[in-house]
């Protein structure tokens, strides 16, 4: 999907014409692709080990983790009612697993996070609470059309040799698997 973005953004970038780069640019674009590619190997893993169910409203948690990150990388802190926001959605997350809560007010966090899918789902929203803001540092230092086609290309380049890796072993494990 990266690759047909990026294809499909050309045109309009091509017809816009690019943008004036400034040097941030480069430093984001070169930090996004390897980024986006290890929170793909993180999230595929998640979806292996853990129950949809239960790893899927970890997501939730990444605007949590962007009141860490953005401060630290941008500079930025929500305004009031964006701190209601991000609290609804914790408060959320947390009445999933309310059931349990039974055996402590903390115990619908721990559930989930004993789940070692659970526990990868996490590391990916944290990863994307780190990549939103370096989207936000691309689009600052160059165009958004321009900086969504950039992104998608080399992340698709950064993803390309996994893929590759992934599906040789797949493929070996169903030729393993026919000849028996």
């Amino acid at each position: 999907y990266c690759l047909t973005t990026a294809l499909f953004l050309a045109l309009p970038v091509l017809r816009e014409g690019v943008p004036v780069i400034q040097p941030g640019f480069w430093p984001a674009l070169l930090v996004t692709g390897p980024l986006a590619a290890v929170t793909f190997m993180f999230y595929v893993r998640s979806l292996e080990l853990a129950d949809l169910s239960l790893a899927a409203p970890m997501l939730t948690a990444t605007p949590l983790f962007l009141l860490v990150t953005s401060p630290v990388m941008l500079g930025e802190f929500p305004d009031s009612m964006g701190l209601v926001g991000i609290v609804c959605i914790a408060a959320g997350s947390y009445a999933m697993n309310l059931a349990s809560a039974k055996r402590g007010l903390l115990e619908p966090f721990r559930a989930l996070a004993r789940d070692k899918g659970v526990r990868f789902m996490l590391v990916v929203a944290f990863l994307w609470s780190v990549s939103a803001n370096i989207d936000k540092i691309g689009l600052r230092h160059s165009s958004p059309m321009f900086w969504i086609m950039c992104a998608f290309g080399f992340t698709a380049v950064c993803m390309t040799p996994i893929v590759w890796m992934r599906s040789r072993r797949v493929a070996g494990r169903l030729a393993v698997a026919i000849q028996r």
